[in-house]
């Protein structure tokens, strides 16, 4: 190998290897906002639950849990969100239809949905209608 050769690989890898190390830094930063933002949400979900209690239920604490399940919107997995509005259907909260909705409120479940999607990409299974708009009382 001639010394040519020794040196532009050398500036090759030079500036690959920062470069490389750039982008990793950059998606684990986001990676972990990602995880942080999640834990924060689920965090307070599990704080305010005992709202839900049949025996003293505490609408308040219910708005609080709704107010991070509508954060959860964008980072929560298919399955969590699912399971949320499994929780909600049982303890009895409203819920109209989607086809009840108003056309505003229509617009802004397809509106998560598609901003769901720029995180996701095409990952996400979920229909506008499981963006669920419901009320405590």
């Amino acid at each position: 190998m001639e010394w040519t050769e020794i040196l532009i690989i050398g500036l090759v890898s030079s500036i690959i290897g920062p470069l490389a190390l750039h982008f990793y830094k950059i998606y684990t930063e986001k990676e972990f906002s990602r995880l942080a933002k999640k834990e924060q949400f689920f965090s307070e979900i599990f704080d305010k639950l005992e709202g839900f209690r049949p025996q003293r239920k505490e609408v308040d604490k219910q708005e609080l849990v709704y107010g991070a399940y509508r954060q959860l919107w964008l980072h929560a997995s298919d399955e969590t969100i699912r399971k949320i509005n499994e929780l909600f259907i049982a303890t009895g909260a409203d819920r109209p239809t989607y086809d009840e909705l108003e056309v505003s409120k229509q617009n802004m479940c397809e509106m998560v949905l598609q901003m769901r999607k720029e995180f996701y990409g095409d990952k996400t299974n979920l229909k506008p209608e499981e963006f669920q708009f419901i009320f405590f009382g």
